[in-house]
């Protein structure tokens, strides 16, 4: 939903787990072929057309508007991101204030949770609760994973984003307050907030135990950063300049390279700062979303266009070389790895 004039990110989930999707079956090997790469599709806003896209890393097939194939009914209006969630996935419908539960083997609705005002993120931060980030509420939505109901909030400074969770504290980014928030996870009390470049938005963790954030800077200043915060300490040990806008930060499965979109998608080694590598080029694209597959390490790109028509999905290889491409569905956004 980048109509609010910010750029909005997407963590990426990677989680192992049963096959995803439709099956396809070889008569002579009987090996199966799943789609573990999962698009959320915007849509156009106010119209309810939000879709999921599916593609397979093996067959490299694609397929569009899956769930609603599964259920008889649109996802709704902004699908916005999706998280892996006790053997289900739960589908964030941002505009339309819900969040779709779905049985990730063959997509049928399980559920639906209602009463947010506009959610951003949902993360598990214990074997009972979850956290919903939110976009006008000013406050972090608590969720009981088993009776699926809010059951309370934690009150913050507007617009909230992305979620860490480490050692017993959920990390926030706060972009219209520029701050990381940190939460007792068992006491869900705000015990901390740490200053940050202008919207922060990704968090992530690396090999070293240290957190990075993506600050996607004052709108048309090209001032994003990435910084990196000591968890421990809680202090910022690190901030480098991007010259230009960033979002999209994600991580590789060894947790040493980071990746982000800034006119193209760029990396760089959590050892070796100092050199920030550029992969792939927007061109005339508009790269929305962006993913790094952790068994691969191939490199995806969701690509908006006009935001009005299909979008298209593109997948590189860890040095930047083009593999293929496929339609999606309109405004497609994050992308998640099963």
């Amino acid at each position: 939903m980048k109509k609010i004039l910010l750029v909005l990110v997407v963590t990426s989930f990677f989680s192992c787990r049963k096959d995803v999707g439709p099956q396809t079956n070889n008569n002579s090997t009987e090996t199966e072929a799943f789609y573990d790469v999962l698009i959320a599709c915007e849509g156009n806003f106010g119209t309810g057309n939000g879709s999921l896209s599916l593609y397979s890393s093996s067959s490299n097939e694609g397929l569009n508007n899956y769930f609603d194939q599964q259920n008889n009914y649109s996802l709704g209006d902004v699908v916005q991101s999706i998280a892996s969630i006790d053997e289900n996935l739960y589908i964030v419908v941002n505009n339309s204030g819900k969040i779709e539960i779905i049985d990730s083997a063959n997509f049928i609705s399980q559920g639906v949770i209602t009463g947010f005002t506009s959610p951003r993120e949902i993360v598990k931060i214990s074997n009972y609760n979850a956290y919903v980030t939110d976009l006008y509420s000013s406050s972090i939505q608590v969720v009981d994973l088993n009776t699926k109901n809010i059951t309370s909030n934690i009150v913050v400074s507007g617009w909230t984003e992305a979620v860490l969770v480490q050692n017993n504290y959920a990390y926030v980014s706060c972009p219209g307050a520029s701050l990381i928030y940190k939460i007792d996870v068992s006491t869900h009390e705000l015990v901390d907030s740490i200053s940050t470049a202008a919207s922060p938005l990704d968090l992530v963790l690396d090999k070293n135990n240290k957190m990075w954030v993506i600050c996607s800077g004052n709108w048309g200043a090209n001032d994003g950063t990435l910084e990196r915060i000591d968890l421990s300490t809680f202090v910022t040990e690190q901030v480098i300049q991007l010259n230009s806008s960033a979002s999209e930060l994600c991580i590789n499965n060894d947790l040493d390279k980071l990746y982000w979109l800034a006119n193209g998608v760029n990396n760089l080694d959590v050892d070796q700062t100092s050199v920030i590598n550029s992969i792939v080029n927007s061109g005339s694209g508009y790269f929305y979303g962006l993913g790094v597959h952790p068994n691969s390490n191939d490199i995806y790109i969701s690509d908006a266009i006009d935001f009005v028509q299909a979008g298209k999905l593109f997948r590189f290889n860890s040095q930047g070389d083009a593999l293929d491409s496929t339609t999606l569905g309109i405004n497609p956004h994050a992308i998640f790895f099963k």
